[in-house]
């Protein structure tokens, strides 16, 4: 798994140790060399069987010692892999939170950027539309001063080029709610031929001719 990764170092030593072929040579060897005694120097069945005896606890316990060899091997081996783990955890870690950080204060660094040039634009198109605001105000402006100037006209049947002269020298104030009402402050004295109930009627807005002694409140 480690070796996949491509990271660590990673190694533990091989113990040194008897293979069981080798142990039952030995053991036959032993075994061997007692029934040549025997025979030779004619030693009683007793003592065979001693002897016997002593070769297989000789093996028993060589057996046991194999045994123990192998699982302080296996201890060894584990503890150095557990060992070797953890260090290689903690390296990688730490390269991943070294890793992430550069990562996020480019991402941050980004981002910021981003927002601030989106907030520019904003502000750039607020600027904008407060001025394109501001001159729909003159423009709806200047189109009530020439719908009255109209108004008047019409009262007075009287008819003429509309002019900016013309507006300004009739018209005051205006102040208008479209398609409800409309009031008209004018600069002189002026007397209508129309009455006030066919002026609504056909203009169907609430219309209000205000002379120059009184004020729009």
């Amino acid at each position: 798994m480690i070796a996949r990764l491509g990271e660590g170092n990673f190694n533990f030593n091989k113990q040194s140790d008897i293979s069981f072929k080798d142990m039952l040579r030995i053991g036959s060897a032993l075994l061997a060399a007692t029934t040549s005694i025997t025979m030779i120097f004619a030693v009683p069945p007793l003592v065979i069987i001693m002897a016997i005896g002593t070769v297989i606890s000789t093996v028993t316990n060589f057996f046991k010692s194999q045994k123990e060899k192998q699982r302080e091997a296996v201890k060894k081996i584990s503890q150095s892999l557990n060992n070797q783990l953890e260090d290689y955890q903690r390296k990688t870690l730490t390269k991943a939170k070294e890793e992430f950080g550069k990562h996020y204060d480019a991402i941050a660094v980004n981002i910021n950027n981003y927002f601030d040039e989106l907030i520019q634009g904003i502000e750039r198109i607020n600027k904008q539309c407060i001025k394109a605001e501001s001159q729909l105000d003159i423009s709806a402006d200047d189109l009530n001063d020439a719908y009255a100037k109209r108004i008047i006209d019409w009262c007075f049947d009287k008819y003429e080029p509309l002019t900016d002269e013309g507006i300004i020298k009739t018209i005051d104030k205006v102040e208008r709610d479209f398609g409800r009402s409309i009031t008209i402050q004018t600069k002189s004295e002026l007397k209508f031929r129309k009455s006030q109930e066919t002026i609504n009627r056909v203009l169907q807005e609430d219309v209000s001719i205000i002379p120059p002694e009184k004020s729009i409140k």
